[in-house]
């Protein structure tokens, strides 16, 4: 198990850049591509309606739920009690008793 320490305000700092970018990347990205698509072929192609970017979100969280549907990835999240302290850095364990 890897434990990444954030160090003083830059390293928090590029963290939060970090995150933001991957955000952008996984969430805000493809919902513009789907509104996008969806406008240049629903709304100019068949005259439906057009959509805003809130909804190509939405249209982007439906088809990720129909993927896990369909699909069916197995995301396993583990939880692990550190009582003991053995699992820990050096200044973060507790002596032996």
């Amino acid at each position: 198990m890897k434990i990444y320490e954030i160090k003083g305000l830059s390293g928090l700092f590029t963290f939060l850049v970090g995150l933001i970018a991957t955000l952008a990347i996984v969430v805000a990205l493809p919902s513009a591509f789907l509104m996008v698509l969806w406008n240049a072929v629903a709304f100019e192609g068949f005259g439906g309606p057009e959509i805003a970017l809130h909804q190509g979100l939405l249209l982007w969280l439906m088809a990720l739920l129909t993927f896990k549907i369909i699909f069916k990835p197995e995301i396993v999240f583990e939880l692990k009690s550190m009582d003991d302290g053995d699992d820990l850095p050096p200044p973060f364990n507790k002596p032996s008793k």
